[in-house]
């Protein structure tokens, strides 16, 4: 990505062709708190280590094996 400051001081992105999309659509999105393509690489690495780390909590985490109490057993008989 380059950055090219006209006179009025505004910054206009322009990418390289070989800028995958979602680089380029994270740092579109990030209302200017990205800067470049190593930084939307970082975000897009974290976004993936919080998702994988969620996923296992939810699928190795998810319950516990105790039995309920014996008043909600005899409410909903087997």
């Amino acid at each position: 990505m380059i950055k090219i400051n006209n006179e009025k001081q505004q910054s206009t992105q322009i990418f390289f062709p070989e800028t995958p999309k979602m680089i380029r659509w994270v740092i579109k999105c990030s209302g200017g708190l990205i800067k470049d393509e190593r930084q939307a690489n970082y975000v897009l690495i974290g976004f993936v280590v919080v998702a994988t780390i969620i996923f296992l909590m939810v699928i190795f985490g998810g319950g516990s094996q105790e039995l309920p109490p014996e008043r909600v057993m005899s409410e909903f008989p087997i």
